[in-house]
């Protein structure tokens, strides 16, 4: 958190925030509570404001009670446009339901009683056709992303919110500290990686919502094996957390053995094993990313291996790297919204 604003600030730049708003709803058990709990700490004042959103993508359909994909995949089985009167003609007889968010809502609700931030929440009946038939004009025909209505949406409900917040708000920006600070390097959605890495890998495109970045050692060398250098620049250990794609049931991705090597002299290496498989919306196909603890590091440099342990469609691919405090040990949101469609071309 502390790196990433210092590094989108720039040199000098104004690092004072009065409203901070996170759009992490699907991905709130991936850390989002460590991440409000970082803010607070950070910019005690500041309006913290949650959007709790949906998407017509994240609506699961069903055949014989059993889930076989998402709202997209039922249009493109029909050739249904999305909002078209032949699309919710047709709905009446689907089953659809809504994905469960109730560990999400859960954490959403600790952060509201425990760091003092606001939720604007996008309306949701309890049948998703009727959503889908009142809030149509919030999204675009793609079934993922808000339309200019949508957003229009969005910015009066956060304008609400601060209207009313403003009443008791002081305008003098109260900055903390970032307690025991951190290191993250994210490409994902840059493509520029910062670390010294061996001259197989390369910094490889490739297509979720919007093209994104990855590091690995290309389509070309899937089963290659890889490194990257990272630092523990503070005066004890650190948590190592990577951040990675995963994708599945079945995953493109290959099991991936991970090493952690002192750069300079001789050890045995610090081992671990991703799986890059996601069952987190069960049999529907998903791509997304995510983060997981790996190693506690000692200050100093570290050379970090990865190894595919099987032959998989396409290579690792790394796209962040964490030095954090030992309090935090999984999760974060570096990283897209999960994309719950299979797409040959990632």
């Amino acid at each position: 958190t502390q790196s990433l604003i210092a590094e989108r600030a720039g040199p000098g730049g104004n690092q004072e925030f009065d409203v901070i708003v996170l759009d992490y709803h699907m991905r709130a058990i991936d850390g989002l509570y460590e991440l409000t709990k970082r803010l607070r700490f950070r910019y005690p004042n500041a309006i913290i404001i949650l959007l709790r959103l949906w998407r017509p993508v994240h609506i699961v359909w069903y055949q014989d009670n059993a889930p076989v994909g998402n709202l997209k995949d039922w249009a493109d089985s029909k050739n249904l446009e999305f909002g078209s009167a032949q699309f919710h003609n047709n709905l009446r007889d689907a089953d659809v339901r809504w994905q469960t968010y109730n560990e999400k809502d859960k954490v959403f609700n600790q952060i509201q009683k425990d760091l003092d931030a606001e939720v604007f929440s996008m309306p949701q009946s309890s049948d998703p056709k009727i959503a889908l038939w009142r809030y149509k004009q919030l999204f675009n025909k793609d079934f993922n992303h808000l339309s200019k209505a949508g957003h229009d949406f969005i910015h009066a409900g956060i304008d609400s919110i601060l209207e009313s917040k403003f009443r008791d708000f002081h305008l003098n920006t109260v900055v903390g500290t970032w307690g025991d600070g951190d290191e993250c390097h994210s490409w994902f959605s840059s493509g520029r990686v910062h670390l010294e890495r061996s001259r197989n890998t390369m910094v490889e495109t490739f297509k979720t919502d919007n093209v994104q970045f990855a590091l690995s050692t290309g389509t070309n060398d899937v089963g290659g094996s890889g490194w990257v250098v990272v630092n523990n620049r503070f005066d004890g250990p650190r948590n190592l957390i990577l951040s990675y794609m995963v994708s599945g049931p079945p995953s493109m991705y290959p099991k991936t053995k991970i090493e952690i090597y002192p750069y300079q002299g001789d050890a045995d290496p610090i081992s671990n094993t991703l799986n890059p498989t996601t069952y987190e919306y069960g049999k529907v196909p998903v791509h997304d990313v995510h983060t997981k603890k790996v190693a506690t590091i000692p200050p100093g440099a570290w050379k970090v291996v990865w190894t595919p342990l099987e032959e998989t469609p396409r290579p690792f691919r790394l796209t962040g790297v964490h030095v954090v405090s030992t309090e935090i040990t999984q999760g974060g949101v570096n990283g897209p919204h999960p994309e719950l469609y299979y797409v040959e071309s990632y």
